[in-house]
This record gives C-alpha cells, sequence and structure tokens, in this order.
C-alpha cells in the first residue's frame, strides 16, 4: 500500500503527508470552472479519498468556504508548507505555472467602539444561490468558535462536498484562463501555540483520528469572464 500511495505521489500530482498510516487525496471533479463578473465566489465539486484509513476521521480548518493568502504562496515550497497550520487555502496559478498574489485585504477602522465589536461576531458565509459573500452575526461564543474550527467529519457517507473558494480576493485578475487547486496543512503541535489560536472543540476526539498533515488537489482549469 505504501508503494501504491507513493506512486500517486509522482505520477498524479497529489502529495500527500500525515502522522501515522492515515493519509488524504482529495481531488476537484470539475473538468472546468467559469467565473463570472457577479460572482464572490467559485462552486467546486471535491470528492476526498481516505488512504489506510478505517474509520471516522476528523478535519480541522477545513471549512467549506476557502480564503487564500499571500502567506499561503510565500510558502508554497510544498517542503515547508507542510509544517505549517493554516488550514484549507486555495492557489490561482497563470498558463506558465506562476502563483498569483492575491489582493490584500484592507483592516476595517470603525468609528464606535460598539460597531468594532459587532463586527468581530460577524462569520463569513456564501449564498448558494447567487454565489455572493453574505454575513451572519454569531452572538454566541459557542457558534463562532464551532465556525472558526471548521471541523469536518470524513466517513462512508460523506467524501463528497462542495467547496466555495473566494475568488473575490482576486478582483483585479484579467480576463483569461488560469488554474485553481487546494492545498491544506494541519500540525497539531502548532495549534495550541500562538499564532495560530488554540482549536476549541468542546467534544476532544481521539487524536489519533484527527487528521494531522498536509495534502494538495489537482489542478483545474478555471476561466475569468
Amino acid at each position: 500500500m505504501r508503494i501504491i500511495c507513493a506512486i500517486l505521489l509522482l505520477f498524479y500530482c497529489f502529495p500527500i503527508f500525515a502522522q501515522d498510516d492515515c493519509k488524504i487525496k482529495i481531488e476537484i471533479l470539475d473538468s472546468l470552472l467559469v467565473k463570472n463578473k457577479r460572482q464572490q465566489a467559485l462552486k467546486v465539486n471535491v470528492s476526498m479519498e481516505l488512504c489506510q484509513c478505517d474509520d471516522t476521521l476528523f478535519i480541522y480548518r477545513f471549512n467549506k468556504v476557502v480564503h487564500t493568502s499571500n502567506f499561503v504562496i510565500a510558502y508554497l515550497d510544498f517542503n515547508l508548507f507542510k509544517n505549517s497550520s493554516v488550514g484549507l487555502n486555495f492557489i490561482i496559478e497563470d498558463v506558465e505555472d506562476n502563483k498569483i498574489q492575491a489582493n490584500n485585504i484592507d483592516h476595517i477602522s470603525f468609528k464606535k467602539h460598539e460597531d468594532e465589536i459587532r463586527s468581530s461576531y460577524q462569520r463569513l458565509f456564501i449564498n448558494k444561490s447567487n454565489l455572493k459573500i453574505k454575513y451572519k452575526l454569531l452572538k454566541d461564543e459557542k457558534k463562532r468558535n464551532k465556525h472558526d474550527e471548521g471541523k469536518y467529519t470524513v466517513s462512508e457517507n460523506n467524501r463528497n462536498f462542495i467547496l466555495y473558494p473566494l475568488i473575490n480576493h482576486y478582483y483585479n485578475l484579467p480576463k483569461g484562463e488560469y488554474y485553481l487547486y487546494f492545498v491544506y496543512s494541519f500540525n497539531r503541535d502548532l495549534v495550541n501555540k500562538p499564532p495560530p489560536s488554540s482549536i476549541w472543540d468542546s467534544e476532544k476526539p481521539d487524536k489519533n483520528r484527527v487528521f494531522n498533515g498536509s495534502f494538495i488537489s489537482n489542478k483545474v482549469k478555471l476561466i475569468i469572464k
């Protein structure tokens, strides 16, 4: 089985790194992605396969609404990225395999303290009908923590799902052809040391059932209209 996984690593562009014997392969099922002017996110059909795992697995920082950042691009010498703990992100490349930096998101300054507090309670979601961003006010701390920890349970029955990469992070991207793929990293040794923040999961699953490692998906052509 280890030989088979090694062959996949070399020839199918699915690098896999994980603790112990449990590994993950993630594949974008769409053959082509198209973004029009009004969309703020993409809808991407994804499949996940567990290698050498025969039970439920928990993945943290695996939010279905997917962000990107220049930090991820800077560390995408994957040998460096795999030792980080930034969760799920997506990358866009041009047709010459050059990684494109996302636009910096400006931090908003608030005139009133109560507006700043209110903003800290808001979380970003996607309207699935028009693929635009919407914000919800989550006043309950447990609900905010649950959202932020991005816990996804992988079992035999839910290995196909949809991800929504926030394409608006690239609001100056010219029309044309590109490629998109997902990257993920989670390192338990870093999670409880700031930064990044710790995981608040009250259920505290067995650590042997928590995925600890990194993976990268296949690349799919993206058309910007």
